[in-house]
């Protein structure tokens, strides 16, 4: 294939879903080719577990071995930057229509093969923030007494990983909006210092006193539907304070998938011996002690490659046609990169006192990332749209009890609390731009007063 622009070979990739995502700049060239037989543990996985789901999208597939690697690694490798260590935990949210896409039964195959060998790295699928900062400090459980041997020797497993967790959660938005209760006050914070592999996390509290985590490593997949996740999505705050901006946010690459039947699969799969293997290669850990992390070997034309696509991403498409939510998503995918090249290379480690990102571990990784920043745009598409029609059927359910003499703006600031006045103008504009709706200038009566303006609904 020899050297090709991304920019000519994906334009596709561009411009999926209707919402287009700026190319990389012209001069950035990389040999895509180069990529295709690094990892081929995760094309595998990917044949196997389609058989399993095939409704299941391949970049929720791909994104579920990935995460497998990430959560057996547990803080035993790292990248060591100029800025600071690089550990390769990701957090992945599938987002997609529900059953369509069989988003929980592509989550149950990751879910299944890592509770069968590796239960002790998954964290609890419900929890409070203060039982899971627990778990994280090592702290015995209030029941350990009660609990069954088997389940005694598994929480000791467990607490030689206490920091190191992978949390694999079907339905995220339900997380999200538990964030905003009392009992969970703080848990988003907690989330983003967790996944930033935090050297020394405490917390202090009169109710549940000190708590001391060392060495985070929180890995998370999740999945939820555009609407269920729409509310957080469009949450300025949780894109200013850092949430989304660390997610790979995925979504179908295509329209409506084609109706497919599981394939028969017998075994297990092939990752597994390949994650066993990685598993026991990697420094082991026994409570008090913490993971020690192997620098993952990176060459010089490796990191003159990536030093290329940093400065694209984090410089270059910074331009004012970017949506300003996405700069912090633009600003970490490069290390994104390294995160998905470091998981890569561990799956070929075969020989050497650590794994080595060569070349071809790069170009995939760039490869993988390029999907995924297609893919947060596609999203944003989708939240933006499924909030809209919300907010429209909303209105006109309003001016239809108020027809004929339709409503002001006070009227509909009023009755709807939850939106701010910018949302409401923002949709009645749209409305009124393709003849849903008519505006009404209402001249003030005998007794003065100033002008206003109402909206009803247009005549079918």
């Amino acid at each position: 294939m020899g050297v090709t622009n991304l920019e000519q070979t994906n334009i596709a990739l561009y411009t999926s879903g209707g919402h287009i995502c700026p190319p990389l700049p012209a001069g950035v060239q990389f040999d895509l080719e180069l990529g295709k037989d690094a990892g081929q543990s995760i094309d595998r996985y990917l044949e196997q577990a389609l058989a399993i789901s095939p409704a299941t999208p391949s970049i929720f597939h791909e994104s579920a071995a990935l995460t497998q690697v990430g959560i057996v690694v547990a803080r035993r490798l790292k990248i060591q930057m100029p800025h600071a260590a690089v550990f390769p935990n990701l957090c992945s949210a599938w987002v997609a229509p529900t059953t369509l896409y069989a988003k929980t039964t592509g989550l149950e195959i990751p879910r299944r093969n890592l509770r069968s060998r590796f239960p002790h790295l998954l964290g609890a699928q419900e929890m409070t923030l203060e039982a899971m900062l627990a778990d994280m400090a090592g702290l015995e459980p209030v029941n350990l007494a009660t609990l069954s041997e088997e389940d005694q020797d598994l929480w000791k497993e467990e607490r030689n990983f206490a920091a190191q967790r992978g949390l694999i959660i079907d339905e995220m938005s339900g997380l999200f909006a538990g964030a905003g209760k009392d009992y969970n006050a703080g848990l988003i914070e907690a989330i983003l210092r967790l996944s930033d592999c935090d050297e020394h996390f405490v917390r202090s509290t009169r109710g549940q006193g000190r708590l001391s985590i060392r060495n985070a490593y929180l890995v998370f997949l999740g999945a939820s539907t555009p609407g269920g996740l729409a509310p957080h999505l469009n949450s300025e705050r949780l894109w200013s304070m850092g949430v989304w901006p660390r997610f790979a946010l995925l979504t179908p690459e295509d329209g409506r998938p084609a109706w497919q039947e599981a394939r028969p699969f017998g075994g297990t799969l092939d990752l597994s011996a390949t994650l066993c293997e990685l598993y026991t290669r990697l420094p082991p850990v026994v409570w008090p002690q913490t993971p020690i992390a192997l620098d993952v070997g990176v060459g010089t034309t490796v990191l003159n490659t990536w030093t290329r696509y940093d400065k694209s991403l984090r410089y270059d498409l910074l331009t004012p046609e970017l949506p300003e939510r996405l700069w912090g998503w633009y600003g970490r995918a490069p290390t994104q990169v390294l995160k998905v090249a470091v998981l890569l290379a561990a799956l070929d480690w075969k020989a050497g006192a650590a794994p080595k990102i060569e070349l071809p571990h790069l170009m995939r990784a760039i490869s993988i990332v390029e999907s995924w920043r297609a893919s947060v745009h596609r999203l944003l598409a989708m939240t933006t749209q499924s909030v809209y029609s919300t907010m429209q059927q909303r209105i006109t359910r309003l001016l239809a009890l108020a027809d004929p003499h339709g409503a002001t703006l006070r009227d509909m600031y009023k009755a709807f609390r939850d939106k701010t006045p910018f949302e409401i103008e923002s949709v009645l504009e749209q409305m009124a731009r393709v003849n849903e709706i008519i505006v009404v200038d209402v001249r003030p009566g005998p007794q003065g007063g100033r002008p206003t303006k109402r909206y009803r609904l247009a005549a079918v």
